[in-house]
């Protein structure tokens, strides 16, 4: 997940950018389906999200899933 500030978790735990690549390897390493889920505040960075991104491709995943919130009251 990327937060509003820049601050990147992966299942619950914050991870820094520098390790988010091997982190997500590490998460991804023995299972048959290689398959991350990403979701980004709306207030998050566009260039922010790319580079979460490609850090989730470089580690392995090869398909990436968008988890979409809803807001009630709209």
């Amino acid at each position: 997940d990327l937060q509003a500030d820049g601050k990147v978790t992966v299942a619950g735990v914050v991870v820094a950018r520098d390790r988010l690549q091997r982190t997500i390897a590490s998460a991804l390493a023995g299972r048959e389906r290689k398959v991350v889920f990403f979701a980004a505040d709306d207030e998050a960075g566009y260039g922010d999200a790319v580079s979460v991104l490609d850090a989730a491709r470089g580690a392995g995943a090869e398909t990436i899933g968008t988890v979409l919130s809803t807001s009630s009251g709209n």
